[in-house]
């Protein structure tokens, strides 16, 4: 990162400076509640990781550095089932299992995303005037709710974060057995 102004043509004073904002229809427990459904998404990743990482045979760096140079979570778990199935075949109870498993985790994944990914408290400058050095007064846009997001929003990110639980101990108990399962 440059100094402050090198990428920009001009430099906000302290009292210039965006500041965040709290939308008044929102508790504080709104970051909370994104935050625990991006752990609760990680633990799963990371569980599906433990069976891609049993199924690849690859060392534990080159395992780690392969599964996570897929950049999309889907990936992952396509070459994860795909891995597990070519070895056990496609028609193993395992291989059964992990496929109900990864269809679950694609099934929340659109509302993990929608939860993650939907902006919250966006603020914009009063660009009154054609010299944005004297632009100020932070103002709010209007908070639009997504259609798919309930009003009780910590409601439901708890459910979500709960699916997930849910799901990654499925994910968990999974992982040895279709380990044990490979070596054989």
């Amino acid at each position: 990162m440059g100094r402050q102004g090198e990428h920009w043509p001009f430099t906000l004073s302290t009292s210039q400076r965006r500041k965040p904002m709290q939308p008044p229809d929102w508790p504080s427990e709104h970051a909370i509640s994104i935050g625990r459904v991006a752990l609760a998404w990680n633990q799963a990743s990371y569980a599906v990781y433990l069976i891609f990482a049993s199924a690849v045979g690859l060392e534990v760096k080159a395992a780690w550095a392969a599964f996570w140079a897929l950049k999309s979570d889907a990936g992952q778990r396509d070459v994860t089932l795909a891995l597990v199935q070519s070895r056990l075949g496609d028609t193993n109870p395992l291989a059964t299992s992990l496929k109900s498993s990864a269809r679950k985790l694609a099934a929340i994944s659109v509302e993990r995303n929608l939860v993650v990914h939907t902006p919250w408290g966006i603020t914009f400058l009063d660009t009154e005037g054609d010299d944005p050095r004297k632009w100020s007064n932070p103002a709010p846009l209007p908070l639009v709710r997504h259609p798919r997001l309930q009003a009780d929003f910590a409601a439901q990110c708890s459910d979500i974060e709960v699916r997930l639980d849910e799901l990654t101990a499925e994910l968990f108990a999974l992982a040895p057995k279709i380990s044990a399962a490979l070596k054989d």
